[in-house]
């Protein structure tokens, strides 16, 4: 809840779309299946797993559209972020 109350402090507009398979593992069909002209940025709340099915699905999506990406790790590695050197504290 700390994220969507930041969110909406700020008056940022926000869907929130949550896999149902963990660790993520259906966050690439969400983001094939996702209506990118409808959003500005995708935000990754998660671990390796879940950063690694997003990125997948969006260079899979048949539209080629693509969005920048966000990274909020809450993972119980975050090797992806920490080899990004950013801060998984």
């Amino acid at each position: 809840m700390l994220i969507v109350n930041e969110l909406r402090k700020n008056n940022i507009v926000f869907a929130i779309k949550e896999t149902q398979n963990q660790p993520g593992l259906d966050a690439d069909d969400i983001i094939k299946q996702a209506d990118f002209p409808r959003y500005s940025a995708i935000i990754i709340v998660g671990g390796d797993g879940t950063i690694h099915k997003t990125v997948n699905g969006m260079l899979q999506r048949s539209d080629g559209l693509t969005l920048p990406i966000g990274l909020l790790p809450n993972g119980s590695g975050n090797d992806t972020c920490r080899g990004l050197s950013y801060s998984t504290v």
